[in-house]
C-alpha cells in the first residue's frame, strides 16, 4: 500500500525557499565548486530510496549540472552565472531538512529544484533542443572525414539559436527569480 501526499505551499513558505535561495546565491564560492557539491548530492541520492518526486526533481538538477559543464553548449557570462546562483544552495551546508534523514531528507532539496526549475525553464528547454540536435546530427555526421570542423560550424549555429531563444523568451517572460 502506498501513501500519496499534496504539498502546497503558502507564500510565507515559498518566502522562506526564496529567503534561502537568496543567502546562498551570495557566495563567493566558485563555479567548479557549486558544481561539484551538486554533483555529490545527486551522487549521495543514487544510493537511497527515494520517492519518485524526489527522484524526479534529482535528474532536473544533473541537467542543470550538465548545462554548465557542457563544453559545446558554451554558456557563459550572466547565463552561466545566473545558472550557478541557482544551483549555490546545493553547495550550502544548512540544509532545511538533513539529507540523512531517511525519506524526507531531500524532500525540501527537490522542493528547491522544482522552483529553479521552472525559473530555468527556458534555458533548460534550449539546452534539451541543444542536446537533441547534437545527438541527431552526430548520428549523421559519423561517416563523414571532415566531421570535426563541419560539427563546430553546426553546432555553432545551433547554439547561437537556442541561446538567443533562451533569452528572448526569458526576457518576454513573467518568471519571478527567487535568487534575485
Amino acid at each position: 500500500m502506498s501513501l500519496k501526499i499534496v504539498l502546497e505551499l503558502s507564500d510565507a513558505y515559498l518566502k522562506h525557499f526564496r529567503g534561502a535561495m537568496r543567502k546562498a546565491s551570495n557566495t563567493d564560492k566558485p563555479v567548479e565548486e557549486v558544481v561539484d557539491a551538486a554533483r555529490e548530492l545527486i551522487a549521495a541520492s543514487k544510493s537511497r530510496k527515494l520517492p519518485a518526486f524526489v527522484q524526479g526533481r534529482l535528474g532536473c538538477l544533473e541537467q542543470m549540472v550538465d548545462m554548465l559543464a557542457d563544453q559545446e553548449w558554451k554558456i557563459s557570462g550572466k547565463d552561466r552565472q545566473r545558472i550557478a546562483s541557482a544551483l549555490a544552495y546545493f553547495a550550502d551546508a544548512e540544509d532545511l531538512i538533513p539529507d540523512s534523514v531517511p525519506t524526507l531528507g531531500f524532500v525540501d532539496d527537490a522542493i528547491m529544484i522544482e522552483l529553479v526549475t521552472r525559473e530555468l525553464k527556458h534555458d533548460l528547454e534550449a539546452y534539451r533542443d541543444f542536446c537533441a540536435y547534437r545527438e541527431n546530427h552526430e548520428a549523421r555526421l559519423r561517416d563523414r572525414k571532415d566531421n570535426d570542423a563541419a560539427r563546430e560550424a553546426w553546432l555553432a549555429d545551433r547554439r547561437a539559436v537556442l541561446q538567443s531563444r533562451m533569452r528572448r523568451r526569458r526576457r518576454s517572460g513573467t518568471t519571478r527569480y527567487i535568487w534575485g
